[in-house]
């Protein structure tokens, strides 16, 4: 139950997928209620009206322009999300992917604004087998390529900028905390088993490299590497019609972009200071 005025809570985006694993993102979006969070799910005109039966106790915000002409699904880009958070009337904010569970642990929503304060907060979800499991001791089952949840004050400057990532695409989730953190704003990592994801399949498409394009732009001018990958791009073009050479050329531009991963991934763990829930929220 929400003790504090609505203005003081912590509201939350997100964009629910219409089909797909629906009665998993519904009870996602359920314990977020439940936990005290309130939530918008930005999401085109027809989408919402297929989706608001099905999830009562959230407001919905429409979105024209989306993703869809570049990835041929009506996504709702992540410098969207941040525009119609910086727009509402709370101080603190944040954005989930629609198929976390957070299980009860205490009062989140009071541990996060306490904590917001000191940083931009983020962290990995624990892959889980079901929503119903105990929360135990901290989960082995971290997840360590990416990261799910993100809260931060509204009134944080834009160290994002306009880019082409969004919800449900890849490397928006490492290129997100990474920014605040590169700008040298404090960064904190949120360890905790609260936030759930069961496994399922993902697969890679075109849209693929595109995105790794936009990530490795973003990031690696602070990292250095620029001119190698923009030299195996090159390389790409050039072995257009030599098969064999265009796929060599790919896959070092694979192994250029998991080693990138991998760097912003030790980066984010060594630098940003720890945040246990657990410990935190029993005291």
């Amino acid at each position: 139950m929400r003790t504090a005025p609505k203005s003081e809570s912590i509201l939350v985006a997100t964009s629910i997928a219409p089909g797909a694993r629906l009665e998993v993102q519904q009870r996602a979006v359920e314990s977020w209620l439940r936990a005290g969070f309130d939530v918008t799910s930005l999401n085109v005109p027809e989408e919402i009206d297929q989706l608001r039966p099905d999830f009562p106790g959230i407001d919905f915000a429409p979105i024209l322009r989306t993703a869809k002409p570049i990835v041929g699904k009506p996504l709702v880009f992540i410098t969207d999300m941040v525009d119609f958070l910086r727009r509402s009337d709370r101080k603190v904010v944040g954005i989930i992917n629609s198929d976390i569970h957070i299980a009860e642990s205490g009062n989140l929503p009071s541990f996060i604004a306490s904590r917001v304060s000191e940083g931009f907060i983020f962290g990995p979800r624990v892959e889980v087998p079901s929503f119903i499991e105990g929360t135990g001791e901290l989960d082995p089952k971290l997840d360590p390529w990416g990261f799910d949840f993100f809260f931060f004050d509204r009134h944080l400057p834009d160290v994002w900028g306009e880019k082409k990532f969004c919800l449900g695409m890849p490397f928006w989730d490492q290129w997100f905390p990474l920014m605040p953190l590169l700008a040298g704003r404090p960064t904190l990592k949120l360890i905790s088993n609260a936030f759930r994801h069961i496994p399922h399949d993902t697969h890679r498409d075109q849209s693929f490299f595109m995105f790794a394009d936009e990530f490795m732009e973003a990031v690696l001018p602070e990292m250095g590497g620029t001119a190698e990958y923009l030299g195996l791009k090159k390389d790409v073009a050039i072995a257009t019609a030599d098969e064999e050479q265009r796929i060599r050329s790919f896959e070092a531009m694979a192994q250029l972009i998991d080693a990138t991963t991998q760097r912003v991934i030790r980066l984010l763990d060594q630098q940003c200071p720890k945040l246990y829930l657990e410990a935190e929220l029993a005291e």
